[in-house]
């Protein structure tokens, strides 16, 4: 059972068959003390994973959700939203500065560029969502842009299965492409083996639950007998991307609250008068797209820097 003091929080990556990410944290003084993630298959699930009494019973009632879509539209050229230009152009700036050249990015991309898997599977969740819970905090985000904002950093996406060694026939040109497959394999996953701890500093986790996001140290890979259900630690892109944006929740909440929470609200930009509003659509009602202020990121760096320095 919950405290009176907990909160819960869901977070949700929407995608195609068998690649949705969901998550459900409990914070307790601005720190996460329980989480539970997932990997469902199709919406049916997702909705099942999030409306299941069991969550509702270990975690307690959500009042908010972060959730990788674009929670309101935008029907002027391209569907851009004064939001998506903004990220855009700062993610672009930094990558040009981190790489010292001019560097196109894909990563923010106007609506009628999206996969509808996302666009079509985020809506249909929120709105079931809001219609059951009509006061249920709501934030966009985009985690892959966080990561960058938060630890400077190109996000690494998780690399699946490692591929298998080369056959004892396999020889010459065969031979050397399966190797270079696997070293290929090994450099990502040694990127991805980055992410988690990263994602630990975020999260304020106490010195345990930091462990359970730290690379086994015999094999430098996660215990496979570590499942996202039993520990909650993300197994893919799909539920980092869930859990970071359940946080998200909580911490634009936290403002809207009256805490310290994310001050910086990235839709104020798309109702900054009426003639901006007439091009705007909310199906799902009143949302936000909560962001951290220069404070709270330049204190993520830090507070990583001293775990990674022990």
């Amino acid at each position: 059972m919950t405290s009176d003091l907990d909160r819960c929080y869901l977070g949700y990556d929407p995608g195609g068959n068998g690649s949705h990410g969901v998550a459900a944290i409990r914070v307790r003084g601005g720190a996460v003390v329980d989480r539970q993630l997932a990997t469902p298959r199709v919406v049916t699930d997702v909705l099942d994973w999030f409306l299941d009494p069991d969550l509702a019973q270990r975690f307690g009632p959500a009042v908010g959700i972060g959730i990788d879509t674009l929670t309101y539209w935008h029907s002027g050229e391209s569907g851009l939203r004064r939001a998506d230009s903004c990220l855009r152009d700062c993610f672009d700036r930094a990558l040009n500065e981190a790489f010292g050249r001019k560097r196109h990015t894909t990563s923010v991309t106007a609506l009628n560029g999206l996969r509808s898997s996302m666009t079509i599977n985020g809506m249909f969740v929120l709105r079931r969502l809001r219609d059951r819970n009509h006061g249920l905090y709501v934030t966009e985000t985009h985690p892959k842009i966080l990561h960058w904002a938060l630890f400077g950093k190109p996000y690494a996406a998780y690399p699946g299965n490692r591929p298998s060694d080369p056959p004892e026939n396999a020889m010459g040109a065969r031979r050397k492409e399966i190797l270079s497959k696997i070293e290929k394999w090994e450099s990502a996953h040694d990127d991805w083996e980055e992410m988690n701890p990263r994602l630990a500093t975020v999260l304020c986790l106490d010195s345990k639950s930091r462990a359970d996001f730290s690379p086994n140290s015999e094999s430098g890979a996660l215990d496979d007998a570590r499942t996202p259900a039993s520990c909650g630690v993300p197994g893919n892109d799909h539920e980092w991307d869930a859990l970071i944006s359940a946080w998200a929740a909580y911490r634009g909440h936290e403002y809207v609250q009256g805490g310290a929470g994310w001050e910086k609200n990235l839709v104020d930009g798309d109702l900054v008068d009426d003639e901006a509003k007439i091009h705007l659509d909310f199906p799902a009602g009143c949302v936000d797209y909560r962001w951290p202020g220069d404070e709270e990121i330049a204190d993520v760096r830090e507070r990583h820097r001293a775990l990674i320095d022990k």
